[in-house]
């Protein structure tokens, strides 16, 4: 390389250059039409995809039928079909809370978030909050407690959305073939189980119901319906599943907080404010686009948005099949 720098008409190391650069073109054409592929072949899609780690979105198909090929109109193609628009809702002012959160309640928030956990928009990892909580207990503890009694920041609220693709879909090119996935910020996230464990001592949630809280997670489910199986005298046994499409993204908010406020208005004008001004920015193909409102729903990927959709159905379940 450095003679072709001094001697730039060098015939063979000219020819040699020529032919580097023709691989390096050949090489990125073949990447971009395996993308290709693997977006729109659903057999190539299962399997090459599920041991991939970026999800590359080529182009997808709006509703009138043409192409969007550019990172923002792929962007805002996404948001109009996965988030379908915003409600604005707007904050509320809080009441005192009945009691502060102690070292204990965070302390086991914190133990219960994952050390691979993905970080938000501020890059902060699980084990830099920790090194936080140990370093200036005094200090993170004050930090939760201000957000716990005055609602979170609003930079909290950020977040990245990631999209995993959905198995067995015909097309990828469609923005429903794909599931959002918000990443918060750590420290929200943190003082989000510790409302889940609020939300769970409020004993509004029937014993029949599981997910979103301690001793009550898909293991212990699949034990009780082991149980039902195993003890029942019966001859016959009926297992009915129901799927609800988009149970976050049409979760209605105002109805979950009426629901809380009979035994924690604090808390359920915390929820209500952790809902509002929300905002995302779509990161995908190696870019994050900016940011859209998402007050809609509640974002997926919170570790409040489980036990709020339990909340939620709780007439479904308390009601006696037929």
């Amino acid at each position: 390389m450095r003679s072709w720098r001094t001697n730039p008409l060098d015939p063979e190391l000219t020819a040699k250059m020529k032919t580097f650069h023709k691989h390096i073109a050949k090489a990125k054409m073949e990447s971009n039409a395996r993308c290709l592929l693997e977006e729109t072949d659903p057999e190539c899609f299962r399997s090459v995809k599920p041991r991939a780690t970026k999800h590359p979105i080529p182009s997808l198909e709006r509703s009138d039928g043409t192409m969007a090929a550019e990172h923002q109109h792929i962007a805002e193609e996404l948001h109009s079909a996965l988030y379908q628009g915003e409600s604005c809702r707007r904050p509320k002012e809080l009441e005192p809370p009945k009691e502060a959160l102690n070292t204990g309640n965070l302390d086991t928030a914190l133990k219960n978030s994952p050390n691979g956990a993905a970080a938000g928009p501020d890059h902060i990892p699980t084990r830099i909050v920790r090194e936080f909580r140990r370093l200036r207990e005094k200090l993170f503890m004050a930090t939760m407690n201000q957000a716990w009694t005055q609602g979170i920041p609003s930079s909290w609220k950020s977040s990245s959305t990631v999209l995993i693709p959905k198995l067995n879909k015909p097309a990828y090119t469609i923005a429903k073939s794909w599931r959002p996935i918000q990443l918060q910020s750590i420290l929200a996230k943190v003082l989000e189980r510790a409302v889940v464990d609020r939300i769970a001592r409020l004993d509004i949630l029937p014993d029949n119901m599981d997910g979103g809280r301690k001793r009550f997670g898909t293991t212990d489910a699949i034990q009780k319906l082991n149980d039902i199986v195993t003890n029942d005298s019966k001859d016959h046994t009926c297992f009915t599943a129901l799927h609800i499409e988009g149970g976050f993204d049409h979760l209605d908010l105002e109805r979950r907080c009426q629901t809380l406020s009979a035994k924690d208005k604090h808390l359920a004008g915390w929820i209500w404010n952790w809902g509002c001004n929300r905002h995302t920015g779509s990161r995908f193909n190696g870019r994050t686009i900016r940011t859209f409102a998402t007050d809609r729903g509640t974002p997926q990927g919170s570790p409040l948005s489980p036990i709020l959709f339990l909340v939620s159905i709780i007439g479904l379940v308390s009601t006696p099949p037929r």
